[in-house]
């Protein structure tokens, strides 16, 4: 048995124990976000948006209200942060679809759910939706950066197959 196999698969272990400890990391991050009591949550995305919005402000002129304003990135940090969970996972695991799909939409409800214990926090439909939103691109945009990676070593291998070809084809005219 040689060697290259076996180092293909040590490589990916390797690879895989990374994406894995990341996205448990990420469910740590998403899970004690989601213990943050009203008042502290809202506090750190008030000062996110607000900042966001100065730079808004300042450099393209938009005036939107506060309001809407803070709204609008609390839902995007739930969005952004199961995007990054799901391309995570999906490099964590190598499942069937539906498997890590339903593991996706597991998070997002645990994740409301503890939300709904949590003074001051409710859970909510909608957001379970957005959560699982933010998960199913994440997982797709692995899944293409993945077959984009495939299709590149695959044209690599193969020009060097093919420039090898080239040179033994030299070597055995000139013999």
């Amino acid at each position: 048995m040689s060697s290259t196999p076996r180092k293909k698969v040590k490589k990916n272990y390797h690879i895989n124990k990374f994406f894995t400890f990341f996205a448990i990391i990420a469910v740590i991050f998403i899970w004690t976000n989601s213990l943050q009591v009203a008042e502290v949550s809202g506090e750190v995305s008030e000062k996110l948006a607000r900042f966001i919005l100065k730079i808004f402000n300042l450099a393209l002129g938009i005036n939107v209200s506060f309001g809407t304003f803070h709204h609008i990135i609390r839902k995007l940090a739930h969005f952004s942060e199961y995007l990054i969970y799901g391309f995570l996972l999906k490099g964590a695991i190598n499942v069937r679809v539906m498997t890590t799909l339903f593991t996706g939409l597991f998070t997002a409800v645990i994740d409301e759910s503890i939300q709904y214990f949590v003074p001051g926090r409710a859970a909510a439909v909608k957001d379970v939706l957005i959560d699982f939103s933010g998960f199913l691109v994440g997982t797709i945009i692995f899944w293409i950066m993945r077959a984009m990676w495939h299709e590149f070593q695959n044209t690599v291998i193969a020009d060097y197959k093919e420039r090898q070809r080239e040179k033994r084809q030299i070597v055995e005219y000139k013999d």
